[in-house]
């Protein structure tokens, strides 16, 4: 929650918290008091300046849990983190086709 806090601030939207909590807060998860919120939803929120539902824009999703599952070890190791309510810095494209991470090779 803190990060959507910041982010809200920084682009000069602070007091639009409380519409964007009641709006994409929507996974719910085993710890208490966790908000966890969908990344492409907030990302486009911030970017467009009104609320909508990006998260019919993304299509499936269960190739995210093979590509986790998949990936390199240092993946799994940060995965592991965030799933034990710490943190992690990762590198992040926005120009991503998540289409195009599954391969054959």
């Amino acid at each position: 929650d803190e990060e959507v806090v910041s982010a809200l601030e920084q682009e000069g939207m602070g007091d639009r918290l409380q519409a964007v909590r009641n709006y994409y807060d929507g996974y719910d998860t085993a710890i208490p008091g966790l908000r966890l919120y969908n990344p492409w939803s907030l990302l486009n929120f911030l970017e467009d300046k009104h609320l909508a539902p990006y998260w019919t824009e993304t299509g499936r999703y269960d190739f995210i849990a093979e590509a986790m599952w998949a990936g390199p070890m240092e993946m799994r190791e940060k995965l592991v983190l965030l799933l034990d309510g710490k943190s992690c810095e990762v590198p992040f494209e926005t120009d991503t086709n998540f289409s195009n991470l599954k391969s054959d090779n």
